[in-house]
């Protein structure tokens, strides 16, 4: 059976403009996240995001398991690269018994 709803223009207006307001609230913060924060990040910042030794860097990158971009001696992380394999080892919770 097929049932037919008859809704006014501002129903649609406010369905609409409810859509819009809960994509825009969702999108927002990691818009704003990616346009203030740099795209390459340094050793230092690295270590003191993850608590991580100069010589896990070392390592991580030894290992190729880190991307990351060397011009001589400086080294530098892309933040998209470095949350990728944070998110990698990401360990789901289980649920709650009840």
């Amino acid at each position: 059976m097929t049932e037919i709803i008859a809704a006014t223009r501002a129903d649609l207006e406010a369905a609409v403009e409810a859509a819009v307001r809960r994509a825009i609230e969702e999108a927002l913060p990691e818009a704003v996240r990616r346009a203030t924060e740099p795209e390459y990040m340094t050793s230092a910042e690295l270590m003191a995001l993850t608590g991580w030794s100069e010589r896990k860097l070392a390592y991580l990158r030894q290992r190729r398991e880190l991307p990351f971009i060397k011009r001589g001696r400086s080294v530098l992380y892309p933040r998209e690269g470095i949350r990728d394999y944070l998110e990698e080892g990401r360990v789901r919770a289980r649920r709650a018994a009840r």
